[in-house]
């Protein structure tokens, strides 16, 4: 079988500067712990659909990605995550650069690890998305968000 190369920077390169706005939201459980967490809400960014467009076109899963963003063990070789760094004065966020699981700046794909693509691939006619029935139903979430790895205990030790 042969793969299909993918340029991340060509397609999400376009977004790359551009800002996008984050909610914190700040939660303390029953022991005192904080956990933080940002959440981008599509109705103020949408350039984050432009984004989450581009990656269901191209049959990728999509993922937003801050240097304290909580990672999983999960691999997938079709999931692009998008990289945000905060701004120089800590007011917003930017669109840093697009990269596979890996940390790659572009993807080697086979046919069957393609998700439903709206559209041929890279618009290359030997390349079709699997049948319904070989791939999972997968939820489209309303807004994102990015859980973060500080936890802060409140009060005296």
């Amino acid at each position: 079988m042969q793969k299909t190369d993918i340029d991340l920077d060509a397609l999400f390169g376009r977004f790359y500067g551009r800002k996008i706005e984050l909610t914190e939201n700040i939660a303390q459980d029953m022991m005192g712990f904080q956990s933080r967490s940002l959440d981008a809400d599509p109705a103020k960014n949408p350039m984050l659909a432009d984004m989450q467009n581009v990656a269901a076109e191209n049959g990728l899963r999509f993922r937003l990605w801050t240097p304290t963003t909580v990672g999983t063990k999960q691999f997938y070789t079709n999931r692009v995550n998008i990289t945000l760094k905060q701004t120089a004065d800590k007011t917003g966020w930017l669109v840093e650069k697009a990269a596979n699981d890996s940390g790659a700046r572009k993807m080697s794909l086979l046919p069957h690890e393609f998700e439903k693509a709206a559209v041929p691939v890279n618009g290359l006619k030997n390349v079709s998305a699997p049948s319904v029935d070989d791939t999972p139903d997968i939820t489209v979430q309303e807004g994102i968000r990015v859980m973060h790895q500080i936890k802060l205990r409140v009060g005296k030790l």
